[in-house]
């Protein structure tokens, strides 16, 4: 993309309205796709043309696509033809003023399913005061619970899951870990303004069944549910998490919960321990 008009030896306005979001957050219009010569060998297609966009962004993966051959050097950038003759070269050391990263908003769903698959750092979680010591364990079974449906195993190409099952494993199910969470009430009678849900925070997956495991904020207990919504937007913090005595010292970080109530039987509740990654090695 670029912010030259006169660079364009064919422009065609977009049908729609597109805009990419600069470094300080400021909206770039979209004004129309065409293609650049950058020289006698080299043309780009599908450029786009931002207004105010001050630099020129090019993209390496769609120089590849063309057949061309792309090298980073100490200072320069090379690009290559099929002959590894020289076709375009770019010097990265004659930058005027402080370098900005001007790219195109990410989506939220990358970012979303980024946080599904387990990339939440142990740093970043410490950074939102959560989640308590006794919920690590349950952090630490679903990174497990993932790992064995996206890690593929060395010289085979399949997943620990596939090479259980022998077919490849879903993971429309996932969720980010420590999302706030709103489970649904099952009481039989409700008043006209009483809630519907339940809040919770989401801890992992059931080990014998789809549902999901949700800590009840105030009752304090882990149910296993598939009537829950998620917020996926940021992990929960520490008031929402807070615990009676979880704060004490010599509270060991594989502490035993209170009790999993199953939603199939809301009335009934057992003393569980914290459970071992290996249940979920192929789960």
């Amino acid at each position: 993309m670029t912010g030259h008009r006169k660079w364009f030896f064919s422009l065609n306005p977009v049908s729609t309205k597109e805009y990419i979001t600069f470094g300080d957050n400021g909206p770039g219009k979209v004004m129309g796709v065409g293609s650049v010569s950058l020289s006698a060998k080299l043309s780009l297609r599908e450029v786009a043309f931002v207004r105010n966009l001050g630099f020129n962004l090019v993209s390496v993966s769609q120089l590849l696509d063309e057949g061309f051959e792309v090298r980073f050097k100490k200072g320069a950038c090379c690009v290559l033809d099929a002959e590894e003759t020289l076709v375009f070269r770019v010097d990265l050391t004659s930058v005027s003023g402080p370098a900005r990263c001007l790219v195109a908003s990410t989506s939220a769903d990358i970012w979303k399913w980024h946080r599904r698959l387990g990339h939440l750092s142990f740093d970043l979680l410490i950074e939102f005061n959560g989640p308590p010591r006794c919920f690590w364990a349950e952090a630490v079974n679903t990174a497990c619970y993932i790992a064995n449906r996206i890690f593929l195993r060395a010289l085979l190409g399949k997943t620990s899951y596939e090479l259980r099952f022998g077919r490849q494993p879903s993971i429309k199910h996932l969720r980010a870990f420590g999302c706030r969470c709103f489970v649904l009430k099952k009481a039989g009678h409700l008043d006209k303004f009483e809630s519907r849900c339940l809040d919770g925070i989401f801890l992992g997956y059931a080990s014998n069944s789809r549902a999901f495991r949700v800590w009840i904020l105030e009752a304090k207990q882990v149910v296993e549910t598939c009537e829950v919504s998620f917020d996926e937007t940021m992990p929960c913090t520490t008031p929402a998490f807070e615990l009676s005595g979880d704060d004490e010292e010599g509270t060991s970080i594989f502490e035993d919960e209170e009790g999993v109530v199953n939603d199939g039987d809301a009335g009934a509740t057992a003393p569980a321990a914290a459970p071992t990654p290996s249940r979920y090695e192929f789960g």
